[in-house]
């Protein structure tokens, strides 16, 4: 199928609304634990918890962006609307694609991170080998690269909300068309 914008295709399909609002729901609930994982003392007994269900949302977060990355690389999706002009429409295609990149970056980053601490790497419930001897300096670097993209899906994340709020308000057809039940 056509990968471009495709003025015949006016709403999302199903599956890219599915994946769309099932990683919305993940990345609240991941940035929201990686948070708390910020305000925890190592010590503390609630945060092998706290991490082992972040490391585990990141996974599923990744698999999850791997699939919808495939599928919208097959499927052709709706062009923006006319009401965006050119220069909001190159916009709203550099956010999505940063989105999709710090949305695969951050998972990666962050069970690298925790193989280079020298940690077991906990997955899904179970825990994997770590990746070879602690390192400070890798552990370090994928610390702020993990940090870094963790704030900046955060500033995304606002901006795209503002983004859906004026859709709605101005009623040109975008915010509408992604909704789950549209």
């Amino acid at each position: 199928m056509n990968r471009a914008h495709d003025a015949h295709q006016p709403r999302w399909t199903s599956v890219h609304k599915l994946l769309h609002w099932i990683v919305a729901v993940a990345v609240i609930l991941q940035l929201a634990l990686g948070f708390e994982l910020g305000d925890l003392a190592d010590e503390d007994p609630e945060r092998t918890e706290v991490l082992r269900l972040h490391a585990t949302t990141g996974v599923t977060i990744l698999a999850l962006m791997l699939v919808r990355l495939g599928w919208r690389l097959t499927h052709a999706v709706p062009a923006p609307p006319a009401t965006l002009g050119p220069a909001l429409s190159r916009g709203a295609r550099a956010i999505h694609l940063a989105f999709y990149v710090s949305l695969i970056v951050l998972p990666v980053s962050g069970l690298l991170l925790v193989a280079a601490s020298g940690n077991r790497v906990p997955l899904l419930g179970a825990d994997l080998p770590g990746f070879g001897p602690a390192s400070d300096a890798l552990r370090t670097t994928l610390w702020y690269v993990h940090a870094v993209f963790a704030i900046a899906t955060s500033v995304m994340v606002l901006g795209h909300i503002g983004a859906a709020l004026r859709h709605a308000l101005l009623r040109d057809g975008t915010f509408s068309r992604m909704l789950p039940w549209g």
